[in-house]
């Protein structure tokens, strides 16, 4: 079994939609996934919450369990941990023990630039292996996206080269307790984003 910890010292850069949509990802591509909800907002649980209401929404085909069960996801081929935000150096160390791979999502812009800059440097410490996905990219903004991936790139991190644009389907399917792929038209685009991203992740960080 593999453990991936979805983690940034910082909050609101979009842990719990990549734990997410990763998990859907991996299911996909058949491999039996669960994801634990570490995440004192406990987003992960709610979606599953708001999933089950939704008549028009797909079931997911993975687990989510509250870390006080993570237990029960032993002996799937995945485990996803959605780690909570504002975490100690304490937490970085534990996370970076526990897990095969930490993916630390960043958004565009300094204050999570500067966090997740941080929060690798805390894996790099605690001879950890990490990816860092630049997540939530607004499309009118591609100038500032690749001076956010330069700068990471010249600090010498390690990035996932493929973007995920911003988009106002992640919300709504958020609120609706569907997957970013199960969005109509335009809303399905980031989608298209996270499917490559994942493919290069899977092929350079994990065990496939």
């Amino acid at each position: 079994m593999q453990w991936i910890a979805v983690s940034n010292i910082k909050g609101g850069v979009g842990k719990s939609t990549i734990a997410l949509s990763l998990a859907h990802w991996l299911a996909q591509k058949g491999y039996t996934v669960a994801v634990v909800d570490d995440d004192r907002n406990r987003t992960v649980s709610k979606w599953q919450a708001r999933a089950a209401m939704n008549p028009n929404s797909e079931q997911p085909a993975f687990k989510i369990y509250p870390f006080e069960e993570i237990g029960k996801a032993e002996g799937c081929d995945y485990g996803i941990v959605d780690t909570a935000a504002s975490v100690s150096d304490e937490t970085i160390k534990e996370v970076t023990e526990f897990a095969n791979i930490v993916l630390i999502p960043c958004t565009p812009d300094i204050d999570a630039l500067t966090a997740t800059q941080e929060t690798a440097d805390q894996v790099i410490a605690n001879g950890g292996t990490y990816a860092i996905l630049l997540n939530d990219c607004p499309r009118a903004s591609k100038r500032e996206n690749q001076d956010i991936a330069e700068a990471i790139a010249d600090g010498e991190y390690e990035l996932i080269s493929q973007f995920v644009r911003h988009g106002i389907g992640i919300k709504r399917a958020s609120l609706a307790g569907k997957t970013v792929e199960q969005m109509k038209g335009t809303q399905r685009l980031p989608w298209l984003d996270f499917n490559a991203a994942f493919q290069e992740f899977s092929t350079n960080y994990l065990e496939v």
